[in-house]
């Protein structure tokens, strides 16, 4: 059986331009990539913040004050292996941190998994 180690992101989707701006000022770490082609009009963004116990006050804030709706929100759990048994194809063990379940009380947004 492998184990692998879990990076969880939060992203807000189809922002505008300054909703992004504004996510990016008010929660730490957080970061911004243009989801549509440059000639489409009007530009939207796509908001990600690694996902930590500090940060969840500010991620519902921005949530709240941008009056933003759960579609636009998600949570994206992505593992990396880091051991692994004789080779064989095993399926791989995904421990969760709680910092999902205790986000998930707050926004009850769609959860996305990558392997």
């Amino acid at each position: 059986m492998s184990i692998a180690m879990a990076s969880v992101m939060f992203c807000f989707n189809n922002l505008n331009k300054l909703q992004a701006l504004t996510l990016q000022r008010e929660v730490q770490s957080a970061r911004y990539l243009q989801q549509n082609s440059t000639t489409q009009s009007p530009a939207l963004f796509s908001g990600q913040i690694p996902l930590y116990e500090g940060q969840i006050d500010d991620i519902i804030s921005f949530f709240i004050k941008q009056q933003l709706s759960v579609e636009q929100c998600q949570i994206v759990i992505s593992g990396q292996k880091l051991q692994s048994s004789d080779g064989s194809t095993e399926p791989t063990v995904l421990p969760v941190p709680n910092i999902v379940n205790h986000m998930l009380k707050h926004i009850d947004c769609t959860l996305i998994i990558e392997r």
